[in-house]
């Protein structure tokens, strides 16, 4: 049974797919967060053991997945949310985080704040901001953050040589 926090994240999914439809690469990425969301709940819901730890696996390899495939800055934060979520897990298994409650609402806020990081990348890239100059009045205002977001990824994977 899908509860409105359930129903709240899905929308934001789908607005976020729809603001970075251009964006293959964004696509993506949240389509891998709701299938590894999807999976959760399904765990959790159907009462099987360790539901924590199988979320934690299941971002732990949207983590590696992100991070050997990522070409772009704001792909790289979206990978730095996925290391806020197995963080959450692992404080929840330690026990630090007592309540399912607060450990739920937390994996809730570091996902939309996942998906609305993608909808404002696909909602500048749309808009031009990633070919703005430095020089340009509009330019001056976001290039710092248009670089920032879509600038190349400065390091390749650990594995790969340059």
């Amino acid at each position: 049974m899908l509860e409105w926090y359930h129903w709240t994240l899905i929308t934001m999914a789908v607005l976020a797919a729809a603001c970075a439809w251009h964006l293959p690469r964004a696509v993506f990425w949240i389509a891998l967060g709701a299938l590894s969301y999807v999976t959760s709940a399904w765990w959790h819901n159907a009462g099987l053991p360790y539901g924590a730890a199988y979320g934690m696996a299941t971002n732990l390899a949207i983590c590696l997945a992100i991070y050997s495939l990522a070409q772009q800055r704001w792909e790289l934060r979206t990978w730095n949310m996925f290391h806020a979520m197995i963080l959450l897990d692992i404080l929840y298994l330690a026990g630090i985080i007592k309540t399912q409650l607060l450990f739920a609402v937390s994996l809730e806020v570091v996902n939309a704040a996942a998906l609305l990081l993608i909808a404002a990348t696909g909602i500048m890239d749309r808009a031009g901001y990633a070919r703005l100059r430095s020089g340009s009045y509009r330019g001056r205002r976001l290039f710092g953050l248009a670089r920032a977001l879509f600038s190349k990824r400065n390091h390749p994977p650990f594995w790969q040589v340059k």
